[in-house]
């Protein structure tokens, strides 16, 4: 999901560099006001938003605050295998059963990697519309 995400990053980023580049202070093109420039400042924002919602997908998410008292019956996550000692986890490995501790850290990524999910489309989206309306202005201005 990350390489998707800054694959759209990378995509945004270029689209709005471009749109930025039809301002009349370095292309000479100018909104001439009322609806070219509000298209042009839609599609400015709406690009924004859209490397916004992209970034916070690539963006390292912890919940630190459930870390300290989950990493005590968790061996799977690594910020929970960080506070473990090695003898207590291998004997953990070797006595307990990992299916519980397993299966709370796979619906626990599986939420976390739907949300990314979700980011990347209404980035996506959101990049389209937002390129849609800098591209109408020149033809409306």
């Amino acid at each position: 999901m990350d390489g998707k995400a800054s694959f759209a990053l990378s995509v945004e980023t270029a689209a709005l560099a471009g749109a930025v580049a039809l301002d009349r202070r370095t292309s000479g093109f100018s909104p001439a006001g009322g609806l070219s420039a509000g298209l042009y400042w839609c599609g400015i924002a709406m690009l924004a938003l859209a490397a916004v919602l992209a970034a916070a997908v690539v963006f390292p998410r912890m919940a630190r605050r459930e870390l300290t008292s989950a990493s005590l019956d968790d061996h799977i996550y690594f910020g929970h295998l960080r506070t473990w000692r090695d003898a207590d986890l291998r004997e953990r490995l070797r006595l307990g059963d990992p299916m519980p501790g397993l299966s709370r850290q796979l619906i626990a990524m599986s939420r976390v990697l739907w949300r990314k999910h979700q980011l990347v489309q209404w980035s996506l989206g959101t990049a389209l519309v937002g390129t849609f309306l800098a591209a109408l202005t020149v033809l409306v201005g």
